[in-house]
């Protein structure tokens, strides 16, 4: 065999390894989870939790305290566990922003947020240099002289179908007020929706709702920790 056959044979293999190595990383990494740091700096607490789901797979708001991770008020924290608390953003955790089905999970915690209502948030992650927010809360304040335009905006931008943009619709329309249409919606959704709207009467509000949760696996227990010990937050 010649030298350039060898060396493209080489060559060849190098390619195959490098693509496979490529495609090892890809599978490695589908289901990573990346505890976030900003989102912990402004938390008054974590906790480890039992979360149950509904029948559609949506997390339910009421939770049982299993363990307090860290809290800025050890004491008031300690006699929750063993009971159940209710966080009234946890339904919009979606399965891209940590939610992988009934289980313990890690969660920040916001008390002071609602603490008159005696009920607690997840904070979402705030606004930092170089992180572009991925999820909204989308709200519909004018659906407009005619349905249709969201219809088809609906269809168009989200993928949905006939008959379930045209449900969803009739319940914003019937609704009095500003009407959530989705509490957790991709960014680029969310531009794509505003996109086809935009020559239309129909009236849109968005928030950021990136709020994230955290299976309580031994990745993330290992990230948690090392994250809290930086900061100087100790366990209970």
């Amino acid at each position: 065999m010649t030298f350039p056959r060898v060396r493209l044979v080489v060559s060849a293999l190098l390619l195959v390894g490098w693509l496979g190595f490529l495609g090892y990383l890809v599978i490695i990494s589908r289901d990573l989870i990346v505890v976030s740091r900003p989102q912990l700096a402004v938390a008054e607490a974590v906790w480890r939790v039992e979360i149950e789901a509904d029948e559609e797979g949506v997390p339910l708001p009421n939770v049982r305290v299993e363990e307090i991770i860290w809290s800025n008020d050890p004491k008031e924290d300690a006699q929750r566990v063993g009971q159940k608390a209710r966080f009234v953003n946890l339904a919009d955790a979606t399965a891209d922003q940590g939610f992988r089905g009934p289980g313990q999970y890690y969660l920040p915690i916001w008390r002071k947020a609602a603490k008159e209502l005696n009920v607690l948030l997840v904070p979402p992650i705030p606004t930092t240099p170089g992180f572009a927010v991925s999820f909204y809360s989308v709200h519909v304040s004018d659906v407009g002289k005619s349905p249709e335009p969201l219809v088809h905006a609906l269809k168009e931008s989200l993928g949905w179908s006939e008959e379930a943009a045209k449900a969803k619709v009739e319940r914003i329309s019937a609704a009095q007020g500003i009407a959530i249409l989705s509490r957790s919606m991709p960014a680029a959704k969310v531009g794509k929706l505003f996109q086809v709207l935009e020559k239309t009467d129909v009236r849109l509000h968005t928030r950021t709702n990136d709020i994230r949760i955290y299976p309580a696996v031994s990745d993330t227990t290992r990230q948690l920790d090392r994250i809290l010990k930086e900061m100087g937050r100790s366990r209970p």
